[in-house]
């Protein structure tokens, strides 16, 4: 008989159990950072970016455990899919679309935005296409055994810092701080730094104070901090954040006074020592193909725009949709050339790259401007 109520109980385990709600249970919190240990699909990021708000709960679970948890919004015809920067495979997908055609008559497309997933064989019209990349570190167990990894050229590169630094700078003296241990003023003294080192690029800068506050929400649940400071002032940093085994770069950033010491390479480095120290498995370093993250030892995961129609007809119906994400596709492909382009050696790709960013630079004249005068 104890046999028999263990084969039972085992295979009630076995069974999955589809979950709908139409709010965020407040046990989805812990779900999501145990399943997918990303920063792009947490709660407390969702809830920062306002997403939550009339969203929605798909769970799957295989006795009492959550196997499957996806946030969502249903709005008209569309479903569009909150987690972001994850892996699911092929048979997820296809369960949480059929589910979502079966409940919600009225949708056509389904949609999810940077996942990685090998997406194939399957029985709806489906749009695959590249829209980011995560550049991920995977970890050795020990920082010894990282910096063994790292090429000749970047361990180099990364002693000649570090001894021209406690040569020249002794002064300069890295900390490591977690959560509430950063304050306010350390924050936004490397948003500073990043914001300096933009214009110096004649790059676009993405803060502003609304997206200050955000970061220092998310950094007091996840962040961990690397700084080098000279005596108090701040001369570089490294802000990341942590999910479970995985630590996510967000910003990294150096006074330019100090280029010639590495000082970013050097937080960098250490952050991810760091990581390895308490544990991590990968360090991902997001989107943007810059060379120093390939130097530091990673790897480009592609990440996936996933459509789903409900069927051919559907698709035809939603045509427009169907070809903006091809539009859109268009436009990273471009981007990426760019980027390849000015990270080439030799001297057409640099001239082609100033030419593009000269007639850039002419269109931004003839911008419309507000009643205070900005763009």
């Amino acid at each position: 008989m104890i046999a028999i109520a263990e084969d039972i109980q085992n295979i009630a385990e076995d069974i999955a159990c589809v979950e709908f709600y139409d709010h965020v249970p407040d046990s989805v919190e812990h779900d999501l950072e145990n399943i997918y240990q990303s920063i792009f699909t947490t709660v407390a990021r969702m809830k920062i970016d306002g997403a939550l708000a009339g969203a929605s709960t798909y769970i799957v679970r295989q006795g009492a455990k959550a196997r499957t948890v996806l946030l969502f919004r249903c709005e008209g015809n569309r479903v569009t899919v909150y987690n972001e920067q994850i892996s699911l495979e092929n048979n997820e997908i296809r369960k949480f679309s059929d589910a979502i055609f079966s409940k919600y008559k009225s949708v056509s497309v389904i949609s999810f935005y940077a996942i990685n997933t090998d997406i194939n064989k399957f029985s709806r019209p489906v749009q695959k296409l590249n829209c980011l990349e995560d550049i991920v570190l995977q970890l050795p167990s020990t920082a010894e055994a990282y910096f063994k990894i790292l090429s000749e050229n970047t361990r180099a590169s990364i002693r000649k810092s570090q001894k021209k630094l406690q040569q020249n700078l002794p002064a300069i003296q890295f900390e490591t701080c977690c959560k509430d241990n950063v304050s306010e003023q350390q924050i936004r003294s490397i948003i500073a730094l990043s914001h300096a080192r933009m214009s110096a690029k004649k790059r676009r800068f993405h803060y502003n104070e609304i997206a200050i506050q955000k970061l220092i929400k998310l950094i007091r649940k996840y962040g961990t901090v690397v700084m080098a400071k000279n005596i108090s002032d701040i001369c570089a940093g490294a802000i990341c954040y942590r999910v479970g085994e995985h630590y996510f770069m967000h910003v990294l950033a150096h006074h330019p006074k100090y280029n010639e010491y590495g000082l970013g390479k050097l937080c960098c480095f250490l952050s991810i020592c760091d990581a390895i120290a308490n544990g991590a498995k990968s360090y991902h370093f997001g989107w943007g193909r810059t060379n120093y993250k390939y130097a530091m030892g990673a790897k480009n995961i592609d990440l996936y725009r996933i459509e789903i129609y409900r069927s051919s007809a559907r698709l035809a119906g939603n045509i427009g949709h169907f070809l903006w994400v091809v539009i859109r596709h268009e436009i990273r492909r471009y981007k990426l050339w760019i980027e390849r382009l000015d990270q080439g050696n030799t001297g057409l790709d640099k001239r082609i790259v100033n030419a593009i960013k000269m007639l850039r630079n002419v269109k931004s004249y003839f911008r419309p401007c507000n009643k205070n005068g900005d763009v």
